[in-house]
């Protein structure tokens, strides 16, 4: 089967995903911030000595590196059923995905905390082109509160797609 032309790809521009929902929860976001190694106070809560005790994580906000466990995985869920006019999938063997590149924009955000309970990413492809035998894609994500208020983040992903998987 042979690679289908960038000009296929121009008819997914402006293809909306569905609206993931994510939930925040402050064990989460201190855990992610253990993990990533920035114990930074303002992203990460020690466990109380107490096991008694609950940590109380009403004072943090979400790491910046955080962004990609709310804004990735319901793209790349999505990925394998977006067919295109001729019924086809878009894309014809996820394991030819590449993810390469995010940036995440917070300018004019609000703070991720966990009072915000949960946050809704809307995405959409931008554009697509191929380069070296590789279709390049592009998609923007806003993600928001669920009657978009408040922004959180804005964020550019992009992927590429070798020989075999377009």
């Amino acid at each position: 089967m042979s690679e289908r032309p960038a000009e296929y790809f121009e008819q997914f521009v402006g293809y909306k995903f569905p609206v993931s929902k994510y939930r925040i929860k402050g064990k989460k976001l201190s855990a992610f911030a253990a993990a990533i190694g920035d114990k930074n106070p303002k992203y990460y809560v020690p466990d109380p000595e107490d096991p008694n005790e609950k940590a109380d994580y009403s004072g943090i906000v979400a790491h910046p590196a955080y962004a990609a466990c709310y804004t990735i995985p319901k793209l790349l869920e999505a990925l394998p059923d977006i067919k295109g006019s001729d019924g086809e999938p878009m894309l014809r063997n996820i394991g030819k995905l590449l993810h390469a590149a995010q940036e995440y924009d917070f300018s004019g955000c609000e703070p991720l905390t966990p009072a915000t309970k949960k946050v809704y990413s809307s995405a959409e492809f931008t554009k697509f082109w191929i380069k070296s035998g590789i279709l390049w894609g592009e998609a923007y994500v806003v993600t928001t509160n669920e009657d978009k208020t408040k922004t959180f983040c804005k964020t550019t992903i992009r992927v590429g797609i070798r020989k075999g998987g377009y």
